[in-house]
């Protein structure tokens, strides 16, 4: 017996209204940051949004990716996580990025980081010595070496 292929439905039987319905829930389980940019460029190529979605499918198969996707590992339930408790103040927090374990910067530089951290000043190195007019400056004499930290 021979097996009939499963023909798709027409999009006009189900309806735009649904599939866009259908790649709100599917987008919806994404980091915020990522549905925003697929909700934005869907309205910027205005195209609905469940055309963009199932078109970078497509072009994901066609680059010969699809076979080889990573499953985020925060989805232990298969669902997006809403909300996290931050590991230094045990306050809640909605994650902005994949595995973010700290609430803010400062959660988390209180956790890991040391009272100091690198400031984004730039390094000013002065001369041990003024150059002669005459020659050309040498920031150092030839008889000294680097002092091992």
């Amino acid at each position: 017996m021979v097996e009939k292929k499963k023909e798709p439905k027409e999009v006009s039987v189900l309806g735009v209204k649904q599939l866009n319905d259908a790649a709100q829930l599917l987008i919806d389980q994404l980091p915020d940051h990522a549905g925003e940019l697929l909700e934005s460029l869907a309205k910027q190529y205005t195209m609905p949004l469940w055309q963009y979605t199932t078109g970078i499918l497509l072009a994901v198969h066609l680059e010969g990716r699809l076979s080889e996707f990573r499953l985020d590992p925060a989805w232990k339930s298969g669902l997006k996580t809403k909300e996290l408790i931050c590991k230094h103040c045990k306050k809640p927090f909605t994650p902005k990025h994949i595995g973010q374990p700290y609430c803010s910067n400062e959660c988390g530089l209180a956790a890991t980081g040391p009272k100091e951290h690198i400031s984004n000043e730039p390094i000013r190195i002065k001369p041990t010595r003024s150059p002669d007019p005459g020659q050309p400056a040498n920031w150092s004499d030839a008889g000294e070496t680097l002092e091992a930290a």
